[in-house]
């Protein structure tokens, strides 16, 4: 499950144009994205995982 809350936060910064590593346990942008930018990224993974919760529950 961390890999596919990592992945998502991948795919957020892939979406909005940044230079991203995914390793094990974390991603690493290769630039400094711009602070708005940055927060849409760190939030993806845990959306993902909030959403993921709850469509399990049904």
């Amino acid at each position: 499950m961390i890999f596919v809350h990592e992945l998502a936060n991948l795919v957020g910064g892939l979406a909005l144009g940044h230079d991203s590593v995914l390793h094990p346990f974390g991603v690493i942008d290769l630039g400094t994205p711009p602070e708005g930018e940055q927060v849409v990224t760190l939030l993806a993974g845990p959306a993902f995982s909030l959403v993921t919760g709850v469509l399990m529950q049904l």
